[in-house]
């Protein structure tokens, strides 16, 4: 999925489905949704993203926190950002909150 065809663009807020229950095991987190009962691997800079969505921060805030934290371009950090919301809208795992 493109973050185009889902709407995801450096204004889009976001915030985690309440639902959603986040683990980090062993050096290695996890989120699962429980009524669909799918667990999700996140890597490094996908938890990272995820601690940060809070329903205030938008897209282009997560891209410039992503900036901050790892060695990434901004058109870099703003495409990975866009892919993650846009797999996790899919899944119900974060809900958006303004377009």
């Amino acid at each position: 999925m493109s973050s185009e065809s889902a709407g995801v663009h450096d204004g889009v807020v976001v915030e985690r489905n309440p639902d959603v229950v986040a683990r980090e095991f062993d050096g290695l987190t996890f989120i699962m949704h429980p009524h669909r009962r799918e667990l999700h691997h996140l890597n490094e800079s996908a938890w990272f993203v995820w601690q940060a969505v809070d329903g205030r921060r938008s897209v282009g805030d997560l891209v410039a926190l992503l900036c901050e934290e790892y060695e990434v371009t901004a058109d870099e950090a703003r495409r990975d950002v866009a892919e993650l919301l846009a797999t996790l809208l899919e899944k119900d795992l974060v809900r958006r909150l303004s377009s």
